[in-house]
């Protein structure tokens, strides 16, 4: 059987098993100038009934393409490949946020400043009280990892980032305490 006919027995044999049929041309084209494998790709767009008998037919020539066919998993789509933009909502800003927006006089500079300086002061505020949590958390981890029996290297590392942690949180509080 040729290439032709053992392709259109396919897409015979998936139209009818799904139950999708397709619509080919029956013109001529360049490549089939004699509009014989149009003719023959119309005759799939018949019904299911007129289509019955030539199915008998085609599983007594390709038992084991009809198989191949019925077992073969449906072909999932693609994902989108294309890159993810981000997209912000569009929504009123928070009453917080727009607490926090300088409302006096954009010209005096030292207004200005005093209001960014009340913004950085609480930020330290903020982190020195964080950093209070995060180090009692950190220091019971310490506590488990030693328990567990970690490695020094592991436990030195963590001892480390718990110095560090606290070196800086009291550098702000000092600074905090100094204005």
């Amino acid at each position: 059987m040729n290439a032709v006919k053992v392709s259109l027995l396919l897409i015979l044999i998936i139209s009818f098993t799904t139950g999708c049929y397709v619509l080919w041309p029956t013109t001529t084209s360049a490549r089939d100038p004699s509009g014989t494998a149009a003719h023959e790709l119309a005759a799939i767009a018949e019904p299911k009934a007129k289509i019955a008998p030539a199915l008998v037919q085609v599983e007594a020539l390709q038992p084991d393409a009809i198989a191949l066919v019925q077992t073969t998993p449906q072909a999932t789509p693609e994902p989108d490949s294309s890159p993810i933009i981000y997209l912000p909502p569009i929504a009123k800003s928070s009453e917080q946020h727009l607490s926090n927006a300088y409302q006096g006089d954009l010209d005096d500079h030292e207004a200005y400043q005093r209001h960014q300086q009340k913004q950085q002061d609480k930020l330290k505020h903020e982190f020195v009280a964080a950093s209070k949590i995060k180090i009692a958390k950190l220091e019971s981890l310490l506590a488990q990892g030693i328990a567990a029996g970690l490695e020094e290297s592991q436990l030195a590392e963590a001892r480390e980032k718990i110095a560090a942690l606290a070196a800086l949180s009291h550098k702000l509080q000092t600074e905090l305490e100094s204005n």
